[in-house]
């Protein structure tokens, strides 16, 4: 039997767990600089992030501490894992799955931080002792 699609499996599931976290990375850094402002095109665009200009802010920079453990936490083991495709291909496959899927729970993860930071900026704000 051949390897070659357990290989596939891995290669593919690595590249989507890079861009996946790419590409929270990338959202959450552009919408944490000052003076970033809210945008429809890309972020993460929930309705407590979208409250205003300092929420959009506030939830990305907290969603850039999540993506950079993102980063840590499953590419550099994802890049370990595709060393093991010449020695165990159908463990890389399983291990690669594995990484993707907890890749996506940290998306979820990342954006309910990015949601509590926002509560806890709102709960520390003036107007909101006038509630």
């Amino acid at each position: 039997m051949s390897d070659a699609p357990l290989i596939t499996l891995a290669v593919v599931m690595f590249c989507a767990s890079v861009l996946d976290l790419g590409g929270l990375w990338g959202a959450a850094y552009a919408g944490s600089r000052p003076g970033a402002r809210r945008t429809s095109l890309a972020g993460i665009r929930t309705g407590k992030l979208m409250a205003s200009d300092e929420a959009w802010r506030v939830g990305h920079t907290e969603a850039l501490r999540w993506a950079k453990l993102g980063a840590l936490s499953l590419v550099v083991p994802g890049v370990v894992v595709l060393l093991l495709l010449g020695v165990a291909p159908g463990a890389a496959a399983v291990l690669e799955t594995l990484l993707f899927v907890a890749g996506l729970v940290l998306l979820f993860l990342t954006v309910r931080a990015a949601h509590r930071a926002v509560d806890a900026g709102q709960a520390g704000s003036p107007s909101s002792s006038a509630r």
